[in-house]
């Protein structure tokens, strides 16, 4: 899942087991479930539910900068 925070920073939510009922193109909030923490997707050495969340500036498809605070980025 694909968020865009409307500030230049996009969150990649990953390895998720399910999604929840959300489509391309709604409008989420904090309290919006958007799916369920899984195991899916490459997740080296565990087997124990997870997400990985990234976050990248500028548009979902730019190179990931690990220096970026995904706290900061989410609540601007």
């Amino acid at each position: 899942i694909v968020i865009d925070y409307g500030n230049g920073n996009f969150g990649k939510y990953m390895h998720l087991n399910r999604f929840a009922f959300v489509d391309v193109g709604d409008t989420v909030n904090a309290n919006t479930i958007i799916g369920f923490v899984g195991t899916s997707g490459n997740a080296s050495n565990t087997d124990q539910p997870h997400l990985h969340l990234e976050i990248r500036q500028g548009g979902y498809d730019q190179n990931l900068d690990p220096s970026v605070n995904p706290i900061g980025c989410i609540f601007q």
